[in-house]
């Protein structure tokens, strides 16, 4: 049976590393390969020396910022290589191009937890991010902040709010869902139902036609989410209104609502 499910998630932040001599290529890449066995919320990458590459290179995929250093250090602290001894290229986010021209990029669910003297400057600094509040606890001494953000704009955050707060400020990153670049991050919108099991006419026009749809609806209301599975014969999707739009001209289907 064939399955559409996106990278979603997937990692959605990589870095490469190149060894600054050429002796060094072949236990950077074994040990690469032995972390990514390891973790396999990782995706990892060798390109043996070439023209384009004459060192060789390493890609590390990676679920986000801290994940990404703390495989680095495992990699290089398996072989005995020091930060010296390799180039590490800035990290890079991941983007998702659709089969109709439009580019999403990874947006995060975060979670500061700062001083009360310090949480205007770090909501001021949220906001120039374009990072959406989602929630706000004032506790006696601390206050929690629940934010959707971009991946993008966020690189870094971790050693910029422990300097800011003196090293009391503390976050939790977690990814939550893909949205259009440049639309402006709200919490993520989901309508669930129990199941829902589509039949399609069977042609792959018309799969082709229900899949481009359902991944337009995704976009519309900016929601990728991980649990989104779409098969030929059958799908559960999250929408019901979909379903209807869909029937007359694409499947047959029956729909199971939740009776909560």
């Amino acid at each position: 049976m064939e399955t559409f499910k996106g990278n979603y998630f997937g990692p959605v932040i990589w870095a490469s590393i190149e060894p600054k001599i050429i002796e060094d290529y072949e236990d950077l890449a074994n040990a690469t390969i032995n972390i990514g066995k390891q973790d396999n919320t990782i995706v990892i990458k060798t390109i043996k020396p070439d023209e384009t590459y004459p060192l060789g290179l390493v890609c590390v995929n990676t679920m986000g910022e801290l994940h990404l250093e703390l495989t680095i250090n495992k990699i290089l602290n398996s072989i005995g290589l020091g930060y010296s001894s390799v180039t590490i290229s800035e990290p890079k986010v991941f983007y998702l191009k659709t089969e109709f021209g439009g580019t999403l990029e990874p947006i995060m669910d975060m979670e500061v937890k700062i001083p009360n003297y310090y949480s205007s400057k770090i909501e001021r600094d949220l906001d120039k991010r374009m990072a959406h509040i989602a929630e706000r606890v004032c506790g006696f001494n601390y206050t929690t902040i629940k934010v959707f953000v971009p991946l993008a704009n966020i690189i870094g955050y971790v050693t910029y709010l422990r300097g800011t707060t003196n090293g009391f400020g503390k976050s939790t990153i977690t990814p939550s869902h893909y949205a259009r670049v440049g639309v402006e991050v709200s919490t993520p919108k989901t309508r669930r139902i129990k199941d829902a099991t589509l039949r399609y006419k069977d042609d792959q026009a018309t799969k082709d036609a229900v899949f481009k749809r359902v991944l337009e609806w995704f976009i519309e209301v900016d929601v990728f989410s991980s649990e989104g599975i779409i098969q030929t014969g059958t799908a559960q999707l999250e929408a019901p209104n979909l379903l209807a739009d869909l029937a007359d001209d694409y499947f047959e289907f029956e729909v199971m609502e939740d009776k909560d």
